[in-house]
């Protein structure tokens, strides 16, 4: 299909379905080729930072993920993994409230994460500035919690 149509749709799916598969360098090799296609694709560019991500390059998933975040700053999957990275790079305070600001969309089919891990992320944080003798900064929207599993 790809070679018949090449579309931004068709980029999305097969270059997510080389990183679900593990076949990672195929993965890197197919989402550079999306990015020629779209440079600002928020799924393209996602797809490439999730790549980098699983690959153990954080300086690149950062780029991709920081990228995605301009063009779509209300879409989950990128929030979610752009916390990911800050957590690992040690800003906590930044990956909280990206975190948080995931838990303010519900997720749906189309999206990688549930609320449930957003949930776990989020504690695991707060734990993690606890741990640090740091203040917790209170999130700046409400959140809804009513799916929680646990109390934070």
């Amino acid at each position: 299909l790809h070679q018949k149509m090449p579309g931004s749709r068709i980029y999305h799916t097969l270059g997510y379905a080389y990183i679900l598969a593990g076949k990672l360098e195929r993965a890197l090799e197919y989402n550079k080729e999306a990015m020629d296609y779209d440079d600002e694709d928020f799924v393209i560019l996602d797809n490439l930072g999730q790549t980098y991500y699983e690959m153990g390059d954080m300086p690149n998933a950062k780029l991709y993920f920081e990228k995605a975040y301009e063009q779509k700053q209300e879409q989950i999957d990128i929030l979610y993994h752009l916390g990911l990275v800050y957590e690992a790079d040690g800003d906590l305070p930044r990956a909280l409230k990206l975190y948080r600001q995931a838990l303010l969309y519900q997720p749906d089919s189309l999206n990688d994460v549930t609320r449930t891990q957003l949930f776990d992320c989020e504690k695991r944080v707060i734990d993690s500035i606890l741990a640090r003798g740091d203040a917790v900064p209170e999130p700046e929207v409400e959140i809804k919690r009513d799916d929680q599993t646990e109390d934070l």
